[in-house]
């Protein structure tokens, strides 16, 4: 969308006084911002910022899985109290 185009009216555009008539030309996957979302998937490839973000992500991720139960199990086996294993539940 550019400029020039000043008969579009986008999702989240309002009119704060006055009247107005729309006509509705296009709905869903045939609207403008449809096609500018298509056209980013169709790109599909990743850039090293997204790879580095990707395996950062990854990084947390198996963190909390080792981490959590680790703490759990430990938690219970140390204090022999059974409150840490009911959080399981």
């Amino acid at each position: 969308m550019n400029a020039s185009q000043t008969s579009t009216c986008v999702q989240g555009t309002h009119v704060v006084t006055g009247d107005g008539l729309c006509v509705v030309l296009c709905t869903g996957n045939d609207t403008y911002i449809s096609g500018i979302a298509a056209a980013l998937a169709a790109q599909g490839h990743m850039n090293a910022f997204d790879y580095s973000v990707r395996r950062i992500v990854y990084v947390f991720i198996a963190f909390v899985v080792v981490m959590v139960p680790l703490v759990i199990v430990l938690n219970g086996l140390t204090t022999r109290e059974r409150p840490a294993f009911l959080w399981i539940l």
